[in-house]
């Protein structure tokens, strides 16, 4: 993997903050760039990709979706920026998106599965040494596609929120702290939700939805009570299709900014909070072909939020590097595999630099992009 020959410093004006050469672009605190990519055998159609501590090493260990094997697989990270061979879990029928927390107060992560095509919850519990109990299950409205986690009932307990895609709603599902969960309250959202993040848009100190409406091109606001329920959604228009949904504080302004990839149009949309739980009109990025999954990290050290793009008919992964204020440059895009599906960030070689971890849907593997910053 090299990078694009189509990346480019920024506009006219932004030119003397740039320096471009060798194949690294510069910004502000060092020379950013990816080595080459580095892939992992999974099981078929990886999707959904997540990281987190999976044997109590302070190593950053990866968890991934088989949509069409009915598994997740677990990489265990060595430290060094290479990972063991995957270990395998059943899970229900596709499943597609994954999260982790500790949901049984053990200090041990666990891994909840949203399964798309037996539309049922999957909560594997962790041992701590790398494997996890056999999977137990909730249900679903029809077609769960995305999972996320959220404190919803002020218990310091972790929460679940589920995206039904053809229910048009959310379920709402209240940890009990001991790995199982309250049955599903749902809340209407747009046409076609795919997507979800959990924030406090509003500043009131609890945990709110916004979830992203592939079917109307909308997000959908709903601000948490903090007692489980939610107010009626207010929505906010995005580009063409919305699949994926993720936050940062774009313009430093200390308020939740919103970032969503808008797979048809070739484009992410940046919304930025007011800290009322509204949101500007979106300013679209312009990605490569079909974006499919967004997320927001620091990758050049200048401590902004930088946006990272998977482009699955392009077959490759797009980094917008921050500005200050809420702008940002150019896509720069390193070749990753085909149909990058889902992307993930963590550091795996203990540089204190944010790496990208990326599913390849069409090669069956993950690819793994270790941060240069010189």
């Amino acid at each position: 993997m090299i990078l694009s020959t189509h990346a480019r410093p920024p506009g006219k004006t932004s030119l003397n903050n740039y320096l471009f050469m060798n194949l690294f672009f510069y910004l502000g605190s060092c020379q950013f760039s990816f080595t080459p990519m580095v892939t992992y055998a999974v099981n078929a159609g990886p999707v959904g990709i997540a990281t987190g501590d999976f044997n109590d090493d302070n190593q950053t260990d990866v968890v991934v979706t088989n949509f069409n094997n009915e598994t997740i697989s677990v990489l265990l990270s060595y430290g060094n920026g290479s990972f063991t061979e995957q270990k395998t879990f059943s899970t229900g029928r596709y499943p597609n998106s994954v999260v982790v927390a500790d949901f049984n107060n053990d200090n041990r992560l666990d891994i909840v599965v949203a399964n798309w095509g037996d539309s049922t919850i999957s909560i594997l519990l962790g041992y701590g040494n790398g494997s996890f109990a056999t999977q137990t299950v909730l249900f679903a409205n029809s077609n769960p596609y995305w999972v996320a986690v959220g404190e919803f009932n002020n218990d310091n307990l972790p929460d679940l929120v589920v995206i039904n895609e053809f229910s048009n709603n959310t379920g709402v599902y209240l940890g009990d702290g001991n790995g199982s969960f309250t049955v599903r309250t749902t809340f209407l959202t747009g046409y076609e939700p795919l997507g979800a993040v959990v924030s406090d848009f509003n500043g009131d100190n609890r945990s709110d939805i916004a979830v992203a409406n592939s079917g109307d091109n909308t997000i959908s606001i709903l601000l948490g009570y903090g007692n489980g329920s939610f107010a009626t959604q207010k929505t906010f228009l995005t580009g063409n299709t919305p699949r994926s949904i993720a936050i940062g504080d774009f313009n430093e302004d200390k308020k939740i900014d919103l970032v969503v990839a808008n797979f048809i149009n070739n484009s992410v949309s940046v919304l930025f909070g007011f800290g009322n739980g509204t949101f500007s009109t979106q300013i679209l990025l312009s990605t490569d072909s079909y974006p499919n999954a967004v997320a927001v990290g620091d990758l050049n050290g200048d401590n902004r939020k930088d946006i990272v793009v998977t482009n699955c008919n392009g077959n490759n992964t797009s980094v917008f590097i921050a500005f200050d204020n809420g702008s940002f440059t150019s896509q720069i895009t390193f070749a990753a595999g085909v149909c990058p599906s889902g992307v993930a960030l963590g550091d795996f070689n203990g540089d204190g630099r944010q790496d990208v971890a990326i599913s390849n849907n069409a090669n069956a593997n993950i690819g793994i992009l270790l941060s240069i910053c010189q």
